[in-house]
C-alpha cells in the first residue's frame, strides 16, 4: 500500500521544511489561522492545488483571510463546504470567484446575468408550488 507524505504546519519552520522537500512531501495541511499568520512564507512556496475546507469562510471577498489566500498564485482551487448555497448572490459570487478568478466577471456582471435566471427559476418554482397547493 502506498501512503502520501504530508506535512502539517504547526510552526513557521514547517513551511520551510515543506518548501525544501516538495517532491518528498507533496501535501501541506495548514489551518486558516496559520495561513494568515505566515502568508509571506506561503507566497514563496509553489503549490499546484489549494483545497479549502469550510469554504464558506471565504464568502466575504473583503476579509483578511480571503485576501491572503487570493494573494497565493495557485492555479487550481477547490472549496469543501456543507453550505454551498449562500443567502446573498454576492456571497455565492465570492465563492465562485475564489475558485475561478476572473471567469465570472465583476460582481455587477454576475448579478446581472444571474438575476434573470433566478427570476426564471422562481417563476418555475412558484408554478410548481401552486400546482402542489391546488392538488391538496
Amino acid at each position: 500500500m502506498c501512503y502520501a507524505q504530508v506535512i502539517t504546519v504547526n510552526k513557521v519552520s514547517d513551511i520551510t521544511s515543506y518548501s525544501c522537500s516538495y517532491s518528498t512531501y507533496p501535501y501541506l495541511i495548514i489551518s486558516y489561522e496559520m495561513a494568515l499568520r505566515y502568508i509571506e512564507k506561503l507566497m514563496a512556496v509553489r503549490f499546484d492545488v489549494l483545497v479549502c475546507d469550510e469554504g464558506h469562510r471565504l464568502k466575504n471577498i473583503n476579509t483578511k483571510l480571503r485576501q491572503a489566500l487570493d494573494s497565493l498564485a495557485i492555479p487550481r482551487r477547490m472549496l469543501l463546504t456543507g453550505t454551498p448555497l449562500q443567502n446573498e448572490i454576492e456571497e455565492f459570487y465570492s465563492l465562485l470567484d475564489f475558485v475561478r478568478p476572473t471567469h465570472f466577471g465583476s460582481v455587477a456582471e454576475f448579478k446581472s446575468k444571474c438575476s434573470k435566471e433566478v427570476d426564471k427559476l422562481y417563476s418555475i418554482l412558484r408554478c410548481k408550488w401552486m400546482n402542489e397547493l391546488c392538488a391538496v
